[in-house]
């Protein structure tokens, strides 16, 4: 129908274009062609779809991830989705939207469904350590062996097993991650458990005294026999040196002990000289001294022989015993300047003419009185030019 100013066509279902003639008042006709819609609507169209998060722990869907077929007869111009990012506090169900327009502008939207998952493991790696026992035992925290353990959207529990000890040893130890969304990976780990220094250090020594030496490996109970004792297994007392292995000269420890009548003297030390090394030197009140033919490395508890060989002291400066074994040379007496010569037998002969007995350093062969066997000794030593072979 036509009024004064404008025209109004019906045009059937389907057509997207026409014409109409009309006639002004003037029985003038006009022709006028125009375009309509399209006859038809735009369909959205959506699907569900499970998405998986990446190594950086992010998620970037398009709108065709989830487009299940949209259409328009017109034709589609664009689709869009929102949102279409998600990261790591948005695993789960996430409601999208998505909009499809087509080429007359006419939109449509539908709302899909995305699962977000973390599927990805931990990335564990694990680093050995050692522990040391305290009180009897010692335990172990994840973080003491995880070496940078990370994952995508980050490890919410890590532990290890086992984690305590009571006994020195090395164990496996697996170190365990977990993420937020139950993943789990492990590594493996070795765990050193030691006991605790020792407070002190014990050296056992055995060495034996030329002059107070028996046969059979034993030694004369010189205490008993001086007077100033009453054991059957004690021989006299001793001192040992502990000498520093760059200069033999310094020493950095001493203690005086008792030797038994079988050669053998027990002594501590500081644990701070826990695995140094050493000379170790004997120092006695009538002998030669002597020390290790080579520096000793200290454990917790060290032993070395003198007796074995003449090897065994430096510069194999020993004198051999009855029974194969090896002593300190007696008679270095007074002064004790580390040689054995005529000031030493000036002094045995004085106390022999004295008839001298008792705890003296006179007495070599430490049978409690000075006399000729004690000279016998001193006189052997002397012109052998016995004396003191030091590193």
């Amino acid at each position: 129908y036509i009024n004064a100013n404008s025209l109004t066509a019906v045009v059937p279902a389907g057509a997207s274009t026409g014409s109409v003639a009309v006639s002004n008042g003037s029985c003038e006709s006009t022709g006028n062609s125009f375009t309509v819609g399209s006859g038809g609507s735009v369909q959205a169209q959506c699907r569900n779809i499970s998405a998986y998060l990446n190594s950086s722990g992010n998620l970037a869907i398009s709108a065709g991830d989830i487009d299940n077929g949209s259409s328009s007869p017109a034709g589609i111009a664009s689709r869009s989705v929102s949102p279409n990012t998600f990261g790591c506090n948005q695993t789960g169900a996430q409601s999208v939207v998505l909009t499809v327009t087509d080429n007359n502008g006419v939109t449509a939207t539908c709302t899909a469904t995305v699962t977000v998952l973390d599927t990805l493991k931990p990335q564990v790696i694990c680093k050995n350590n050692s522990l040391t026992l305290v009180n009897g035992s010692a335990s172990l925290l994840a973080s003491d062996i995880d070496n940078g353990s990370t994952d995508n959207c980050g490890i919410t529990q890590l532990t290890a097993s086992p984690n305590s000890f009571t006994a020195a040893g090395t164990y496996a130890v697996v170190l365990s991650a977990t993420d937020a969304s139950g993943n789990t990976a492990s590594c493996t780990a070795q765990v050193t458990v030691t006991n605790p220094p020792p407070s002190v250090i014990t050296l056992q020594v055995r060495c034996f005294i030329e002059g107070f030496y028996t046969d059979a490996a034993t030694m004369n109970p010189v205490l008993l026999n001086a007077g100033v004792g009453s054991s059957t297994t004690e021989t006299d007392t001793i001192e040992i040196l502990l000498c520093e292995a760059s200069n033999s000269s310094n020493i950095t420890a001493v203690t005086r002990v008792v030797l038994s009548t079988s050669g053998f003297a027990n002594a501590t030390f500081p644990s701070s000289l826990l695995g140094t090394s050493q000379y170790i030197s004997l120092r006695h009140r009538n002998a030669v001294r002597v020390w290790s033919a080579n520096p000793v490395t200290l454990t917790a508890s060290t032993a070395y022989d003198f007796t074995t060989s003449a090897a065994q002291a430096f510069g194999s400066n020993q004198c051999i015993l009855p029974g194969g074994f090896f002593g300190l040379f007696s008679g270095d007496i007074e002064p004790q300047d580390d040689v054995i010569d005529v000031l030493d037998q000036g002094v045995v002969d004085n106390d022999n003419n004295l008839f001298a007995f008792g705890y003296i350093p006179t007495d070599v062969n430490g049978d409690g009185v000075v006399d000729l066997l004690d000279q016998m000794i001193i006189d052997n030593n002397v012109g052998d030019f016995i004396g003191a072979i030091q590193p």
